[in-house]
């Protein structure tokens, strides 16, 4: 697929990538034409989307770069190892903050997060953050460019920026080289180009016991090539990090459910009580101990 070229610009600082407007009380912008924006073939984002195309992700779901991370109480890093089943390069995903397993299971406030994706050789490919559908940012680690000139062969990436959440009706959109302020609720006048409203998808299940927990990180863009109108959007995924699943019953460090002591005893329980440790009956010590009556306490002893 040929790449089309770009303008460069700075990258942003994180702070400022996650910044929502200018703040201080500044007065709006005018409002532009969104449907006029999404059914122009030379929009920024669709641009944006042909520079960059699938750097640093992959085309498709379940496409992407397969990671993990190593325990389930520390969720701030995911080491890549495979893709399509094959083995992967390598590379990281870092979670910044890491990823809080609450916001999903007892969520209070919008999950806000951000990601940076790093090669085999600890570079920065991309720097990302998603709050909502609507919310989100992405920036891209452009080639170096040659001096007095551009090559169609690399990418120049860039920051691509939206803040909008749900619940909103405005888009404050940034394209390298170009910013725009739109009403997203104009798109029910051109309800053809509604699937390539720019948006992003956090994929989060923290798993349960005895099944794993999966993020993805997908970005919607408009197809590099074709008409726009009725048009798929093309999806960009970007990884696919495995979270260990919690520990059952027996396997938690808790006495809990109907154990006679930690991970041990108990009907249901398959491991057996060491010397000392609380039980109901012979059944709940392991061999050649016995449930004996110690200090006023049923004990697993000799």
């Amino acid at each position: 697929m040929r790449r089309f070229v770009v303008l460069a610009t700075l990258f942003l600082p994180a702070s400022i990538v996650l910044a929502y407007g200018c703040g201080g009380g500044a007065e709006e912008p005018p409002v532009e034409d969104f449907c006029g924006w999404l059914a122009d073939p030379a929009n920024c984002y669709r641009e944006f989307a042909q520079d960059v195309d699938i750097r640093c992700g992959a085309l498709g779901r379940g496409q992407a770069p397969q990671g993990s991370f190593a325990i389930r109480e520390e969720l701030a890093i995911c080491v890549l190892q495979t893709q399509n089943g094959a083995e992967y390069e390598g590379g990281q995903i870092i979670f910044d903050p890491p990823l809080d397993l609450a916001a999903v299971t007892d969520p209070i406030e919008p999950l806000v997060q951000s990601f940076k994706i790093l090669k085999n050789d600890g570079t920065t490919c991309a720097t990302a953050r998603f709050t909502d559908r609507f919310d989100f940012g992405i920036t891209i680690t452009g080639d170096p460019m040659p001096d007095g000139g551009v090559n169609e062969d690399l990418v120049a990436g860039g920051v691509f920026n939206q803040a909008g959440q749900e619940g909103r009706d405005t888009l404050n959109v940034t394209c390298p080289a170009q910013k725009h302020y739109f009403d997203r609720l104009q798109v029910t006048k051109c309800r053809d180009y509604e699937a390539i409203v720019p948006q992003a998808e956090l994929d989060f299940n923290p798993g349960s016991v005895g099944i794993n927990g999966v993020v993805r990180l997908r970005i919607f863009y408009p197809p590099p090539e074709g008409e726009l109108k009725n048009a798929v959007p093309y999806e960009v995924e970007y990884f696919e990090c495995i979270i260990p699943a919690p520990p059952g019953p027996c396997e938690d460090e808790e006495q809990n459910g109907n154990e006679t002591d930690i991970d041990c005893g108990g009907p249901n329980c398959p491991n057996k009580c060491d010397d000392g440790q609380k039980c109901a009956s012979d059944s709940d010590c392991r061999e050649s101990l016995t449930c004996k009556l110690i200090e006023g306490f049923k004990k697993c002893k000799e």
